[in-house]
């Protein structure tokens, strides 16, 4: 499986970025890859790419969210209360990854992460810290792999 993420990081070089990320999905205990590398060389404030980039990436986010929201509204749960009657299975699964973006947990459906905030989306202050000192920041574009899992059981043989 491949997958694609984009993380806003401080760091004061671009070596200093992909270390801070490397670490991040090392310790991280919800996900766990095989291997990532980093696309391109990062990007920072004062390119205007970095602008575009980093709207792109929240945009995807929110569609995601906006999407999965949807599936649920289709599904007949139009109201917060109507959610005590989700049953367990996809529908609930779709919940639950729905509020990871919302509380801030990464995820392999992830695109956009705000490493500095532990968040998918950006705060006014960060923007504003963007603006203000555009040197510190990166935008890194990471493409992660991780193998099929082993079958968790064995084929029995049978004595001929």
């Amino acid at each position: 499986m491949l997958v694609d993420h984009l993380f806003l990081v401080k760091a004061q070089d671009f070596n200093e970025a992909c270390e801070r990320i490397r670490r991040f999905l090392k310790k991280y205990q919800l996900v766990a890859y095989e291997s990532i590398s980093f696309k391109e060389n990062g990007l920072q404030p004062f390119n205007p790419l970095f602008w575009q980039t980093l709207e792109e990436g929240l945009c995807r986010n929110k569609a995601f969210v906006k999407e999965n929201l949807k599936l649920l509204h289709d599904e007949g749960f139009e109201k917060t209360l109507d959610l005590q009657d989700i049953p367990q299975g996809y529908l609930s699964k779709q919940l639950h990854v729905i509020v990871h973006f919302l509380d801030g947990f990464f995820g392999i459906d992830s695109f956009f992460y705000n490493l500095i905030e532990d968040s998918h989306w950006l705060s006014k202050g960060l923007y504003q810290e963007l603006k203000v000192n555009p040197n510190l920041f990166w935008l890194v574009k990471v493409r992660a792999s991780s193998l099929a899992e082993e079958p968790l059981f064995e084929k029995i043989k049978h004595p001929s």
